[in-house]
């Protein structure tokens, strides 16, 4: 089973709580919106598109399910584009859509995780860096940013390609609007803490996470 980009920063790894306080089911990888997504391995597609069933629910956005019919099911989250639909065979390296912004997320970049049943099931959920082969694909090397720490007044922009202003701090904030990069905003309180993550309040009245835990979501602007 390979990874399913070719390039890729690991934002958040199995098990970690900067997202879920129970533990993250899977891996986050990013990677610009656009960015082709591969099959990990060939199989048939069970789900694709906005899934709510037993599968997953709306927090995924966009996604795709694959049963590669060897006790190992993928699930592909945040898509920008699904190009697959359900009932497809497809093969190993096969591209399946592109990374997007899509349901509960603070910039782009591809979740995926490896189950041994296709049901959302704490239970059914493997990390998938244990089964994965980095052979087809290369981590991109890049130090974590350092965090600034802006205060109210400061004039600051967008870093992200894709950023989600939110009405309230964290992942459970309605989504207002998304911003592109390097739109200028300016700091209108002090920050909260939610999610593992440092989130501000800016003009036009909401919310905009500092970093995704990784890669910068926020720059001072002098």
């Amino acid at each position: 089973m390979n990874y399913p980009l070719k390039n890729y920063i690991v934002t958040q790894r199995f098990n970690e709580t900067i997202t879920d306080s129970k533990g993250h089911t899977g891996i986050d990888l990013y990677q610009p919106v656009g960015t082709p997504i591969y099959a990990a391995d060939g199989g048939d597609i069970l789900a694709a598109g906005q899934i709510n069933n037993s599968y997953g629910n709306s927090a995924y956005g966009n996604c795709v399910l694959i049963d590669h019919k060897n006790g190992y099911y993928t699930f592909y989250a945040h898509m920008d584009t699904v190009k697959v639909k359900t009932g497809m065979s497809v093969i190993q390296g096969a591209v399946i859509g592109t990374v997007g912004t899509t349901g509960n997320v603070t910039g782009p970049h591809l979740h995926f995780e490896v189950r041994t049943n296709p049901i959302w099931n704490r239970k059914n959920f493997i990390d998938p860096e244990s089964v994965l082969k980095i052979e087809n694909s290369t981590p991109i090397k890049q130090n974590e940013k350092t965090k600034d720490s802006f205060n109210i007044g400061d004039n600051v922009k967008i870093s992200g390609s894709l950023v989600n202003m939110r009405k309230s701090a964290g992942y459970s904030g309605e989504i207002i609007t998304e911003l592109k990069n390097g739109i200028n905003l300016k700091i209108i309180g002090n920050k909260e803490t939610k999610d593992g993550l440092d989130w501000y309040p800016v003009q036009i009245n909401g919310y905009v996470a500092s970093t995704n835990g990784f890669v910068s979501l926020l720059e001072r602007n002098n």
